[in-house]
């Protein structure tokens, strides 16, 4: 029996074989077939006095691995994007989420990537849902 689920966000088609036997497109929402795996950025979650809350990862590299360092920044900014669409901006503001990215150079050729993400409780829930294994 065909089965078929639906969802209000992004609809993906997927034939199914089940039993030597191809079924209708079933209708999944995208974020189920999350990739994105973080090797080099771990997050630690803290709270300043006013409330607002922050998520801090590090990572230092030689020039061979910056890129993968630079693509998982892009894959979780990206993700944020998609997640709360328009509400990027200060917190105070009432925004969900802000970011603040530092690269840098260092002696002997290290590469020092530093991402920090302020956000409201449903961004530091969403974030933790998707990326709980990076989190301290």
């Amino acid at each position: 029996m065909a089965r078929r689920r639906r969802s209000s966000a992004l609809n993906l088609s997927i034939w199914c074989v089940t039993n030597s036997s191809l079924q209708e497109p079933e209708r999944l929402p995208l974020h189920i077939f999350s990739t994105i795996t973080l090797r080099y950025l771990t997050f630690t979650l803290s709270e300043d006095t006013d409330g607002i809350s922050t998520l801090d990862a590090m990572a230092s590299t030689r020039p061979e691995s910056h890129a993968e360092v630079m693509r998982e920044v892009q894959n979780i900014l990206d993700w944020a994007h998609r997640r709360f669409p328009d509400r990027h901006g200060p917190i105070e503001d009432g925004m969900a989420w802000n970011h603040d990215l530092l690269v840098q150079e260092e002696d002997g050729g290290w590469h020092t990537v530093t991402l920090s993400l302020a956000g409201s409780p449903q961004f530091i829930d969403a974030f933790a849902a998707e990326f709980g294994d990076a989190m301290d």
